[in-house]
C-alpha cells in the first residue's frame, strides 16, 4: 500500500473525473466510502453540454448540402418525391393553402426516416457516446455510460409547401407545371443524459428545425450551397464590428476605464444575453441582409425576409479563450515573504497600495504589487498558448483581413436561424441554420506585436486583465466576507496560525444567509463535498455564487483544499483533491479531527482558481504529524 501512495503522489493539482484516493490506515478509516469523486460535477456538466452540442452543431453543419434535392438526381427516398410533395404538401399558389390528402402516421414515419438517413442520426449518436469512450473524463456524470438518452423527430412539427412559380419568370402570376419548388421542415430533439450533483438523472435536450429544399431549379439549389458553403467565412472577411467585438461596440455598453467588463463574455449566461442583444438587433438584420445581397443574389431576383421579421439566435460557442491552466503555489515557511504578500491579497482584502503604474487606458494608479508581479510573469505564457489556437481560427477561415493581428482573447462562433428567401408573393423558402464566427478583443486597433513584458501597463488588454482580476477578487472577499485569521494553534511546543478566515456574512448585507451554514464536512480523506460547498456549487448556494461571478466580472470560481508532498518538484503537485485527516465544520471553523497513516508526509494546501489567476497556498504546518485538532479554516466572528 505504501508504495501505492509513492507512485499516486506523483501527479498534478488539476482534478480527474474518475478521482479516488487511497488511504492507508484501520479498518474504521478504510470503511470509508472511497469511491467518492473528487471533481467539480457542475464544471463537468457544463464542460459535457458544450461538447455535446459543438458535435450536434458540426454534424448538422455537414449535412446541409444532402438536405438540398433535386428532383431526377437518383437518390433515393422513403417520402421524397415530386408526386407525394403534391399530394401531401400545401400550394402556396392556391389561396386556400389546402392539401389533396391527409398525411398518414406511416407518412410522417417515412419523413422522418429520410432526415434520419441524411443526417445519419446513427453516426451522429456513436459520435456522442464516443464521448463517453475515448475519455474517462466525464464517467462520474454519465448515466448508465451513455451519453444519448434519445434522438426523435417531431412528426407534428412537419410542414410541407411547394411552389410551380418560377421567380425567374418576369410575370409570376401564373403557375408552372414545368417549375417545381418546395421545403418541408420538421423537428429534431437530441436528449443528453447526466446526473447531476445530487446524483439524479437530467436531460439537456437541443431542439433543431430542418428544412429539406426538393426541386427542379439548380440555381436555387447552387445559391444555397453557396451561401452554407462560404457565408462564416466571407462574413468574418468583411472585417463587421459584428464579427470582430471590442468594448466599442455600443451593444456591449462598455467604456475605456472599464474594460476589464468585456470578460463578462466568458460568463456563459453573460455572454450568451450580449451575443444575443448584438445579433437580433435591427441594425445587424440590415448590414446582414445587404451583405448578403451582394455576395450571393447580386443581379437575382431573389429578396431576403426573416422568419416573424427577426433573427433567431440560437446558441454559441467558444473554440478558445485567454485563461490560466498553470497553477502558482507558494509555500508559507520556504516562501514565507512572497507566501505573506499574496495570501494578504487573495485571501484577505486586495489592497492597492504598491507601485504608481502608468496604465495606457486607466490613467495613473496604484497596484498590489503581489498580483501586479504575478500577472506580468504569467500573462505572456497565457497569450502564447491563445495565439497559437487564434492563428489556426484566421487560417481555418482563410482571413486575410485588417485584423489578423488584433490582441485577441476569445474566438467562436454563433448559430443563426430564420432566414428566409422570398421567391414569391405567397412562398418563402427557408434556410437551415448557419455559423457565424466572431473574435473579441479589448480594442482590435490594438496589434498583438505590442505584447511584451510589460503589457499589464502598456496594452490595453493587459490593463484590463489586471483590473479583472482586482474585481474578482474583490467579489469573492466580499462575498465571504473573508478576514485576517486570528487563530493561533498549537501542537506541542509549536504554534501555527490558521491560515484562512471567513464569517461568511456577505459584507454588503444584500445576503442574509451565511456561507458557513452551507459548508459540509469532508467524508473521511475525501473532500469533494467540502470542496464543492467552499466553491458555492451546491444548489442552496447559487445565490451566493451568481453574486461572486456577477459582480466580479468571472466565468470561473474554485476554492478546494488539496495537499502536496514536499518532495515533489512544481511539476508534481498532486492531482487528488484528498487530504490526510477529516475536516469538520464546527462553531470555530473548519477542524481537523481524525488521521489518515500514509498521509504524513504530505501537507494541506487551499488552492483558489478564477478568470486569470490559479493559487495553491501550501500550508507546511498542517501536516499528520503535527496538526491534529487543529483549526484549518476559521469561522471569523461577526
Amino acid at each position: 500500500m505504501k508504495a501505492l501512495l509513492n507512485l499516486l503522489a506523483g501527479f498534478g493539482i488539476v482534478a480527474s473525473a474518475t478521482t479516488t484516493v487511497i488511504a492507508c490506515g484501520t479498518k474504521k478509516d478504510e470503511d470509508k466510502n472511497p469511491s467518492k469523486p473528487n471533481e467539480d460535477i457542475s464544471e463537468l456538466i457544463k464542460e459535457l453540454k458544450t461538447k455535446a452540442s459543438d458535435i450536434i452543431s458540426s454534424h448538422i453543419n455537414s449535412k446541409k448540402d444532402k438536405l438540398l434535392g433535386l428532383v431526377n438526381d437518383g437518390v433515393q427516398y422513403n417520402f421524397f418525391n415530386r408526386e407525394n410533395i403534391e399530394k401531401y404538401g400545401k400550394s402556396t399558389d392556391i389561396s386556400t393553402y389546402s392539401t389533396k390528402e391527409e398525411m398518414t402516421e406511416e407518412i410522417k414515419e417515412n419523413i422522418a426516416k429520410d432526415f434520419s438517413n441524411i443526417l445519419n442520426t446513427s453516426d451522429l449518436e456513436k459520435q456522442l457516446n464516443d464521448i463517453s469512450k475515448t475519455s474517462d473524463k466525464y464517467d462520474v456524470i454519465l448515466w448508465n455510460g451513455s451519453v444519448v438518452d434519445s434522438i426523435d423527430f417531431d412528426k407534428s412539427s412537419i410542414d410541407i409547401k411547394y411552389t410551380n412559380k418560377d421567380w425567374q419568370q418576369e410575370q409570376l402570376t401564373k403557375a408552372n407545371d414545368d417549375y417545381f419548388l418546395s421545403s418541408t421542415i420538421i423537428k429534431i430533439n437530441i436528449a443528453i443524459q447526466y446526473k447531476n450533483e445530487d446524483g439524479i438523472k437530467e436531460n439537456f435536450t437541443t431542439t433543431t428545425p430542418l428544412s429539406f429544399t426538393y426541386t427542379n431549379d439548380k440555381t436555387i439549389v447552387e445559391i444555397i450551397k453557396n451561401i452554407q458553403t462560404n457565408i462564416k467565412k466571407d462574413f468574418l472577411a468583411t472585417d463587421s464590428k459584428y464579427s470582430w467585438l471590442d468594448y466599442k461596440n455600443s451593444a456591449l455598453n462598455i467604456s475605456q476605464n472599464k474594460t476589464y467588463e468585456m470578460f463578462d463574455l466568458f460568463n456563459e449566461n453573460k455572454r450568451m444575453q450580449a451575443l444575443k442583444k448584438i445579433y437580433t438587433s435591427d441594425e445587424f438584420k440590415t448590414d446582414f441582409s445587404s451583405f448578403i445581397k451582394s455576395k450571393y443574389l447580386n443581379n437575382i431576383n431573389i429578396n431576403l425576409e426573416y422568419e416573424d421579421n427577426k433573427v433567431n439566435f440560437k446558441s454559441n460557442t467558444v473554440t478558445k479563450k485567454i485563461e490560466t491552466t498553470k497553477h502558482d503555489y507558494f509555500l508559507d515557511k520556504q516562501n514565507s515573504e512572497e507566501y505573506s504578500a499574496i495570501t494578504k491579497a487573495v485571501m484577505e482584502k486586495i489592497q492597492q497600495y504598491g507601485d504608481q503604474i502608468a496604465f495606457k487606458d486607466y490613467g495613473t494608479k496604484q497596484v498590489n504589487n503581489a498580483i501586479y508581479s504575478l500577472l506580468n510573469k504569467n500573462l505572456k505564457g497565457m497569450l502564447s498558448n491563445y495565439q497559437t489556437d487564434f492563428s489556426k481560427f484566421l487560417t481555418a477561415n482563410s482571413y486575410e483581413g485588417n485584423y489578423k493581428k488584433t490582441n485577441s482573447f476569445m474566438h467562436g462562433n454563433v448559430l443563426l436561424e430564420g432566414l428566409l428567401m422570398r421567391i414569391n408573393e405567397n412562398y418563402v423558402l427557408p434556410i437551415n441554420a448557419f455559423e457565424l464566427s466572431y473574435s473579441a478583443s479589448i480594442d482590435n486597433s490594438e496589434s498583438s506585436d505590442n505584447n511584451n513584458d510589460t503589457m499589464i501597463k502598456d496594452t490595453s488588454l493587459g490593463n484590463a486583465i489586471y483590473f479583472n482580476v482586482i474585481k474578482g477578487l474583490e467579489s469573492f472577499q466580499n462575498v465571504f466576507d473573508t478576514r485576517e485569521p486570528t487563530i493561533l494553534n498549537n501542537s506541542g511546543s509549536k504554534q501555527f496560525r490558521t491560515p484562512f478566515a471567513f464569517s461568511g456574512k456577505v459584507r454588503d448585507g444584500q445576503i442574509e444567509e451565511n456561507i458557513w451554514d452551507k459548508l459540509k464536512n469532508s467524508d473521511g480523506s475525501f473532500v469533494w463535498n467540502l470542496n464543492e460547498s467552499l466553491s458555492l456549487n451546491y444548489k442552496n448556494q447559487i445565490n451566493f455564487r451568481d453574486k461572486l461571478l456577477e459582480e466580479g466580472y468571472q466565468s470561473t470560481f474554485r476554492l478546494a483544499t488539496t495537499n502536496f508532498n514536499s518532495n515533489n518538484s512544481i511539476n508534481d503537485i498532486e492531482k487528488w483533491y484528498g487530504i490526510y485527516s477529516d475536516l469538520e465544520v464546527t462553531d470555530q471553523g473548519y477542524k481537523e479531527t481524525r488521521l489518515f497513516s500514509g498521509f504524513t508526509s504530505r501537507t494541506t494546501a487551499l488552492a483558489i482558481k478564477m478568470n486569470f489567476i490559479y493559487i495553491a497556498f501550501v500550508c507546511e504546518q498542517y501536516k499528520a504529524d503535527s496538526s491534529l485538532q487543529s483549526i484549518f479554516i476559521e469561522r471569523s466572528k461577526g
